[in-house]
């Protein structure tokens, strides 16, 4: 039976929450806590946009091939960045010799349990790390758990990426990746930039968030410190980033009532119609997307399309 490692102890994690809450931003990784995995899959699975387009085994397998790793004599090691419940990685390990190492990487515990139930049948090694990856206590572990191997392919699967503050998470990657290593992305892009087209992509963010399921499932964070359903109003904010060619849309908590909320036993107040920022979505054009990696040090290897969805493979010069 896999083991899961932990970096951070639930008394730091509750004080990093308690901390999010003072200045009014959440990380999204607290969405996932306790039951949060289990509300996420209920809503994922209930909620699909009609007739849209996903990379399927095939796909990932023959895009995986282009990252030249599957040798019979590599020690190979694939590392999922928020792996979730790594659906997507067993699809592919399951058509890849045994010899390649398998690291989950996910800051919920319980995501990462779905993780070995998903993977239990095969018979690569498999690591499973608890921790937040920005965190360079993460980026020292890794070193030493993945010292055996020059082989190493990071991902970022199911628009894990697009969650992410790219300015943050781009450095850390040159920093965390060896000279010639590859990232690999499934991502959601712009397939045009016109006006036209911005619209229809924040009409579909909007029916997302504004369907009684979604609601359901992303207040539970801020209900489980005791705030009526009834005082929370989910927002959408959109703006352009310019230098990568993208759409942001922020999402937040509108706060109608006073709250008075304890986390540790630590008095918080919360005004009527504050904000509290719970989620961020990029929308990438792909040439902005290519461009800003390249920006930083990175070079295409390749790309795929299919629908909204992309992959991307990269590599550090």
């Amino acid at each position: 039976m896999s083991e899961i490692y932990t970096l951070d102890s639930d008394a730091l994690l509750l004080d990093s929450f308690s901390e999010c809450i003072r200045n009014r931003e959440i990380e999204q990784k607290y969405i996932y806590f306790g039951q949060g995995w289990e509300w996420y899959y209920d809503w994922e699975n209930n909620f699909k946009y009609k007739n849209e387009k996903w990379f399927n085994p095939d796909d990932f397998k023959s895009f995986f091939d282009k990252a030249q790793m599957n040798s019979e004599n590599s020690e190979g090691v694939i590392i999922s960045l928020g792996c979730g419940n790594s659906a997507k990685e067993a699809l592919i390990l399951e058509k890849l010799n045994n010899n390649i190492h398998y690291f989950g990487i996910d800051s919920s515990h319980s995501m990462l349990s779905l993780s070995i139930k998903e993977l239990w049948h095969l018979q690569n090694p498999k690591t499973f790390l608890c921790a937040d990856f920005s965190t360079k206590a993460f980026r020292t572990e890794l070193k030493q758990l993945t010292k055996f191997s020059k082989n190493r392919l990071f991902v970022f699967f199911s628009n894990t990426f697009w969650n992410i503050q790219h300015t943050n998470i781009i450095d850390i990657l040159w920093n965390l990746l060896h000279k010639w290593e590859k990232i690999w992305l499934d991502v959601t892009v712009r397939q045009w930039t016109w006006i036209k087209e911005d619209f229809e992509m924040w009409q579909r963010m909007s029916d997302l968030f504004h369907n009684d399921e979604t609601k359901s499932f992303f207040i539970k964070p801020i209900t489980r410190l005791w705030i009526k359903p009834d005082d929370i109003e989910l927002i959408i904010k959109t703006k352009k980033e310019k230098f990568i060619n993208a759409l942001k849309f922020d999402f937040y908590y509108l706060i109608k009532n006073r709250s008075e909320i304890n986390i540790k036993w630590e008095k918080i107040v919360i005004l009527p119609n504050e904000e509290i920022k719970f989620l961020q979505i990029y929308t990438y054009d792909q040439y902005g997307l290519i461009d800003f990696f390249e920006e930083h040090d990175f070079k295409l290897v390749d790309k795929n399309l299919k629908g909204y969805r992309w992959q991307f493979l990269f590599e550090k010069k």
